[in-house]
């Protein structure tokens, strides 16, 4: 039998031995340098964590571009291996049932870039939509986005946070208040945000879920967003780690995978479409549109590659936020009103949902 040598040190002259423990400090350092990686590189997805490798990784390369005026470089988008995948990575996936099982796969297929789009056909009965969007619109508490003020909400988005204090204390002060308000809509039918939250908590292939939380303050979920007559929303990103930079539970989210109900659909319009193409913070900040719409992303900067579904009423659709999202102008016969929230999916697969 061999045994490893050992040192040995007479007791009253060993060095004593430091003790590091690890800091909230530390740990958020380490999250933040993750986030500069993932701007600098783009974000990839989450393939290893379910045992596929990085076979899904969809990163394009950035190349130099001529100068498009004022600064701005168009991104180049090559033909790689992205480019050469087959095309049911560009058809939504459909699925009947919102069970744990087809849950659970709907959030692997679109953390581990198989899909850009997953939907659940009638998830939610018609009846109920339309009795939960007759009372959004007519919600007293109804508002507007101040950087979109052509689309109705009710409740606040994490992401209006980050333009001031007072907003910031706005949307914690009333978090709690606007998830209740969010549950009124629904009545005794029961909100479809709560039967999300107890489905993320089951899901076998996640370490569990919770409302995101930061400084021991829980998120709003279920914003009821509302397009009116010609409302649309411009291609942008939802990045919960550059909306909210000093928040740690943000920078552990590599993946925001964002889910609508759909309570009502126009005639015409409303249609999602998700571009196929990850943007780094930095590819992101110089091919922003000017002012008043600095959220989206330039028409030139985008892809090729992208995929489209209209949804029905009834039907519940999941698809990345981490890549350009947009939704097409809702013709004037009716109005457009959805039921959203975000599921936050990171390294340590626990899944942090909010709005």
């Amino acid at each position: 039998m061999t045994t490893e040598p050992q040192n040995t040190v007479a007791a009253d002259t060993a060095p004593e031995k430091e003790t590091i423990e690890p800091s909230l400090m530390g740990i958020f350092a380490k999250a933040r340098f993750h986030q500069i990686v993932k701007d600098l590189a783009g974000q990839t997805n989450l393939g290893h964590l379910f045992g596929l490798g990085e076979a899904g990784d969809h990163n394009t390369e950035i190349r130099p571009a001529p100068d498009m005026g004022g600064g701005r470089k168009k991104p180049v988008h090559p033909l790689s291996a992205m480019d050469r995948r087959p095309d049911t990575r560009l058809q939504p996936l459909v699925l009947h049932g919102l069970t744990i099982a087809n849950l659970d796969e709907a959030l692997k297929a679109i953390a581990t870039g198989k899909r850009l789009i997953v939907v659940f056909k009638h998830a939610l009965p018609k009846e109920q939509c339309t009795s939960a969007a007759e009372k959004a619109i007519l919600d007293t508490r109804r508002e507007v986005y101040s950087v979109a003020p052509d689309v109705g909400r009710i409740g606040m988005s994490l992401y209006e946070t980050q333009f001031s204090e007072a907003a910031k204390q706005v949307y914690w002060a009333r978090a709690q208040q606007d998830r209740e308000a969010v549950r009124q809509l629904f009545g005794a039918n029961g909100c479809p945000i709560d039967t999300i939250r107890a489905m993320c908590e089951e899901l076998p292939s996640f370490a569990g879920a919770e409302l995101l939380t930061i400084e021991n303050q829980k998120a709003f979920i279920g914003l009821v967003r509302i397009l009116t007559g010609g409302g649309d929303i411009l291609p942008h990103i939802d990045g919960p780690g550059w909306d909210v930079p000093d928040a740690l539970a943000c920078h552990l989210i590599d993946n925001n995978v964002a889910g609508n109900f759909y309570l009502r659909m126009p005639k015409e319009g409303g249609a999602i479409t998700v571009y196929d193409h990850r943007f780094g913070k930095l590819e992101m900040d110089a091919n922003r549109r000017p002012e008043p719409h600095e959220y989206a992303i330039a028409d030139e900067a985008l892809p090729g590659r992208k995929v489209t579904y209209r949804p029905e009423t009834g039907d519940l659709v999941f698809f990345s936020a981490s890549m350009p999202h947009a939704v097409s102008a809702v013709s004037d016969d009716a109005a457009r009103v959805t039921l959203s929230f975000f599921v936050g999916i990171g390294q340590d697969r626990i899944l942090r949902l909010f709005s």
